[in-house]
């Protein structure tokens, strides 16, 4: 539970890190907002969808995300 809490904070704060980035040259925008819904994705649906979007248009990503989606995955009750 505390990890789960942990990673969904740390997702809002990157993505909300990469949006002022975006405005601001000192912080690295697209990137933070790239890892930030890469972490998001585990739990939401919407971020899922995005990545998807960003996964077709750049995908020599897809295998690092893959990996890392297999490590965090959610457990499924029988």
């Amino acid at each position: 539970m505390v990890k789960r809490v942990a990673f969904n904070a740390a997702g809002w704060l990157l993505l909300l890190l990469g949006a002022v980035g975006l405005f601001l040259p000192i912080l690295p925008g697209v990137l933070l907002m790239v890892i930030a819904l890469s972490i998001l994705s585990i739990e939401y649906a919407w971020a899922r969808r995005w990545m998807s979007t960003l996964l077709h248009r750049f995908p020599a990503t897809e295998k690092r995300l893959q990996l890392f989606l297999a490590r965090h995955e959610k457990p499924t009750s029988a």
